[in-house]
């Protein structure tokens, strides 16, 4: 799997056989693969999930930030208008 924000279509492909069949083995077998290989494919599926989540979180945060300076700013506007 390439290590970018993309999922590819393979991984897909794993990560729906593995939830139909609930079982790792059996998905390596109807994909005729390893399980080392579906195992693997899982964990970067996971990983990728974990580093969006957390790119997600720190846009939010960001824009928590901005958004109480962007008050702030207000507030020291208002203050000065008086």
């Amino acid at each position: 799997m390439k290590n970018n924000k993309n999922i590819e279509i393979s991984a897909l492909r794993v990560f729906s056989a593995v939830a139909e069949a609930e079982s790792l083995t059996q998905a390596a077998e109807r994909l005729g693969i390893t399980q080392s290989a579906v195992s693997q494919t899982i964990k970067q599926l996971e990983l990728q999930a974990e580093s969006q989540q957390k790119r997600h979180e720190e846009k939010i945060n960001e824009e928590r930030r901005m958004t109480e300076a962007q008050r702030s700013v207000g507030v020291t506007t208002k203050k000065w208008q008086k």
